[in-house]
């Protein structure tokens, strides 16, 4: 709960998107992960609606923002502000399609994907 609460005071004080990613992977690490990437759908950066239902196929995104309790973020394979697309089987196009979360087990075979 106490999460909650801050996550509240420092997210989405601003509309700035740039501002609330930073936050979002601020106020996450530490707490709940070692690292957060925070990826953005591209149709934000032009300032456009999300299309009508679920998003299907390869889908690109924006690394709005990361953060790691190591130092330099070296974990970040995309840096902020490149672009990275998502094949359609990965976890996360598949949760985009979806429309919700799904959870994920780990295994060799997903790695190798």
């Amino acid at each position: 709960m106490l999460l909650l609460n801050e996550a509240g005071k420092r997210i989405g004080s601003t509309l700035d998107l740039a501002q609330v990613a930073h936050e979002l992977a601020d106020v996450a690490v530490a707490r709940v992960a070692d690292f957060v990437g925070v990826d953005l759908l591209t149709f934000l950066d032009r300032g456009e609606e999300p299309p009508s239902g679920p998003l299907s196929g390869p889908i690109t995104m924006r690394r709005g923002a990361h953060r790691s309790v190591l130092p330099g973020t070296p974990e970040a394979v995309v840096d902020v502000g490149e672009l990275d697309t998502h094949p359609e089987y990965s976890p996360s196009a598949e949760c985009l399609a979806e429309g919700r979360a799904i959870l994920y087990q780990v295994t060799d075979e997903l790695m190798v994907r």
